[in-house]
């Protein structure tokens, strides 16, 4: 080979290696960014991961593992898995780590760790060499503390509403479209005299006449049929006793309505008083209403089992706005007509289980049996419907307006009646001032 020949093979293997060093060179380069990439994604997992070998000695870890053990990357060298996640000296019998190299099989524990002040859950996970020996250990430790917040309040919230359920006088059932017992709480199995779960796979019609599952059937139907709840007074022919049966729908999700809940009231001792203040002529002439002698009655007797049983309610003061210029202006006998009026829209506005009394020429009170805290603004909302409504079908001389003042009872803080009734009293006077004010 001649001079020329040797030079050009040399230029040939050089450009040869040049072109091999540019390939090593891009793959190193490919080879630092995937790392990069791997280190970035590894950061980014919100669980702590930890990689550990078989003296359980701490070999790498990710930016969340370093913020649950409170210690940076440089400090966690040396370190031993039980060491981090249990605060121990020695692997606990149940440490996820310690079950992976005795038992060969990945494990799985939840509990709280003092030290950590978290309730956590521990992976072991196996990284095996080629011949299929585990030679490492990746942990998976979640932060379970929030979710474990929350069971424990659902758990909480649950026994709660469980005991209410359970322990309160009130017949609870609940059925589904064909009146089938999904569930029924010990008062009302008491009452049909059953023994714990025999409901199950029972209807309605097992244990009651055809007349009274026809009844009931109709009644159910009708909350199906419009998804809302309704209210009825019921004799029951097994015992005799009054009850006030509220039936509301029971959702599910987007499934719609798929059973009735049935919350049944023994109201035979309210329904007996009634009775007896009838008989103490304690109805209103003019309107048909109690009048004070019989409010004051009912009412001190539901005030006692309000303060018995600690439960809250509400007193409504209504006055009927000009009553005198009424009077003045077109007659005593019409102003007779907007008393009747005004009771007539009370009636319409409340339950026939309520207490509602005509105490005065222009003055009216209610005391809604069961009426809870959550429950004024709509009885007020509703109240104000039916004068508007009033007041826009019928053709009269004069709009009707009514000036309504509230109190409430509250049982760890007891007064009399006539306290409650002078604070409605007040509330009420505020609103007529400022009604008058704004004239």
């Amino acid at each position: 080979m001649n001079e020329g020949e040797s030079r050009n093979q040399l230029l040939i293997e050089l450009a040869a290696l040049r072109k091999r060093n540019a390939e090593l060179e891009r793959a190193a380069s490919e080879l630092i960014c995937s790392k990069k990439q791997w280190e970035e994604t590894f950061d980014s997992i919100n669980e702590a991961i930890t990689v550990h070998d078989r003296e359980f000695n701490f070999l790498c870890a990710n930016k969340a593992a370093e913020k649950m053990v409170g210690l940076p990357f440089a400090e966690l060298s040396g370190k031993k898995c039980y060491q981090l996640f249990h605060d121990a000296d020695s692997p606990p019998d149940d440490c996820p780590c310690f079950q992976l190299f005795k038992t060969g099989t990945a494990s799985t524990i939840e509990r709280f760790e003092p030290h950590l002040n978290k309730y956590i859950e521990i992976k072991a996970l196996p990284l095996f060499d080629q011949n299929g020996q585990i030679i490492k250990v990746v942990h998976v430790v979640r932060d379970m503390t929030d979710r474990k917040r929350i069971e424990d309040k659902l758990k909480e919230s649950e026994e709660k509403y469980r005991s209410m359920v359970e322990t309160t006088d009130d017949s609870i059932y609940i059925v589904d479209k064909d009146s089938r017992y999904l569930f029924v709480n010990r008062k009302h199995q008491s009452r049909l005299g059953l023994s714990d779960g025999s409901y199950i796979g029972k209807t309605y019609g097992d244990y009651h006449t055809s007349k009274q599952t026809k009844w009931f059937t109709e009644k159910i139907q009708k909350v199906f049929e419009t998804g809302e709840a309704y209210q009825y007074e019921h004799l029951s022919s097994r015992d005799n006793n009054y009850f006030l049966l509220t039936l509301s729908p029971v959702r599910s999700g987007n499934e719609g309505i798929f059973a009735v809940s049935t919350i049944s009231k023994n109201i035979t001792e309210f329904k007996n008083m009634q009775d007896k203040l009838r008989l103490l002529s304690i109805t209103d002439d003019l309107t048909g209403l109690y009048n004070r002698r019989g409010f004051f009655s009912l009412a001190e007797h539901q005030l006692k089992i309000a303060a018995r049983m600690r439960k809250g309610l509400f007193l409504f003061y209504v006055d009927i706005d000009n009553l005198k210029q009424v009077n003045d202006k077109f007659g005593h006998l019409e102003g007779d007509q907007l008393i009747i009026k005004a009771a007539n829209i009370l009636k319409d506005s409340f339950r026939n289980s309520d207490i509602i009394a005509r105490i005065g020429g222009d003055e009216f009170v209610i005391f809604p049996v069961d009426a809870e805290e959550g429950n004024p603004a709509v009885i007020l909302t509703r109240l104000k419907n039916k004068i508007d409504r009033m007041n826009e079908e019928i053709t009269q001389k004069y709009p009707i307006s009514l000036s309504i003042g509230q109190a409430y009872y509250d049982p760890s803080m007891p007064y009399s009646i006539e306290e409650l009734l002078n604070r409605a009293d007040m509330s009420m006077y505020e609103q007529k001032t400022s009604k008058n004010d704004r004239c």
